[in-house]
């Protein structure tokens, strides 16, 4: 697709929006745009704006779920990978395209609800994309054979192509997708970008963290089986093993986990997770706590709302569990 018609298509998204610049939540507004990015560029040939003006966009109609992220332009492919991990609890897709990001920058472990598609050209070398996009494709292979059923996702290096790929696939396959936004099984690394970190992921809401330090990040998952929850809380250490001789970027790691000490988590509760008529079990790091029957309350309601600007995710009840108290049972 030429630049000039890549950039009209992207006007074109973009001139419905009533706010062009991107909201810390997608939010919804109207039919058709609820969530685009601009960015001020050049111009080409043809007197429009360059292809850094419109980067990405997500569509959402207000009466079905929202469809998928994508990256108009590979300039910001890394941006649609970061954002797919960031945000994947609004989404059911995200499709970089001729990217490639450090897995530190964007978990996979995050997309296990959503379907990946990441599309690179074999001989794009440019800040290591290939490489990069074989070691995210590695690692979603991984976790999908560890939690099979979930990261759906396609991977792929096109041969004989450099940074100059075919845009046209990614949408089509995307499509064929819907959002989850009440999965019983969640996988979180809450990271943070641009100095900030995400207070809630799905049904998750982070009411105090379980560490104190700004480059830090804990792991969070979730699994609800019938009446039973268990949530694991972990800080994560990340160990770089590969690193570019020349610029000094980081490649490549090797993470390890230990228990959070510390920390305050709600689990926001509603019909489509338990049964909220019954008694509910709540399981963290090994410890029981809480036994009983969920009260539904307005409050949560107006909390979750407040929390994550969802329609899908107003939740009539809630569980409070102080990890550091339970620690030191």
């Amino acid at each position: 697709m030429a630049p000039a018609t890549k950039t009209q298509n992207g006007l074109q998204v973009c001139k419905y929006a009533k706010c062009l610049t991107m909201p810390p939540v997608p939010i919804s507004y109207h039919k058709s745009l609820t969530w685009a990015n601009t960015i001020a560029g050049g111009t080409n040939q043809n007197n429009m704006p360059g292809k850094n003006y419109c980067a990405r966009h997500l569509y959402q109609e207000i009466s079905t779920p929202i469809k998928f992220i994508s990256s108009e332009f590979p300039k910001e492919d890394t941006a649609s990978q970061r954002l797919a991990s960031f945000y994947a609890d609004y989404l059911a897709g995200a499709g970089p395209m001729a990217g490639g990001e450090p897995l530190k920058n964007a978990p996979a472990e995050n997309c296990r609800n959503i379907a990946f598609s990441l599309l690179t050209g074999a001989n794009d070398q440019g800040f290591y994309r290939n490489k990069l996009t074989q070691y995210v494709k590695t690692e979603f292979d991984r976790l999908q054979q560890k939690y099979p059923e979930s990261f759906i996702h396609r991977i792929e290096l096109i041969p004989g192509r450099q940074h100059a790929i075919d845009y046209r696939p990614t949408t089509p396959w995307l499509k064929q997708y819907t959002r989850n936004p009440y999965p019983k099984y969640v996988n979180w690394e809450n990271f943070e970008m641009d100095g900030l970190y995400r207070k809630g992921f799905y049904n998750l809401y982070v009411k105090e963290r379980s560490t104190d330090n700004n480059d830090s990040r804990t792991y969070y998952e979730m699994t609800i089986q019938n009446n039973e929850i268990t949530l694991n809380v972990n800080e994560v250490n990340y160990k770089t093993v590969e690193t570019d001789p020349y610029w000094g970027i980081q490649l490549k790691f090797e993470k390890s986990y230990k228990p959070a000490k510390k920390g305050k988590v709600v689990i926001y509760l509603c019909n489509e997770l338990v049964d909220l008529s019954q008694k509910i079990t709540v399981t963290v790091n090994g410890k029981k706590a809480f036994n009983g029957i969920v009260k539904p309350d307005l409050k949560h309601l107006v909390n979750s709302c407040a929390t994550f600007f969802d329609p899908a995710r107003l939740y009539p009840a809630a569980i409070e569990v102080d990890i550091e108290k339970l620690a030191n049972l």
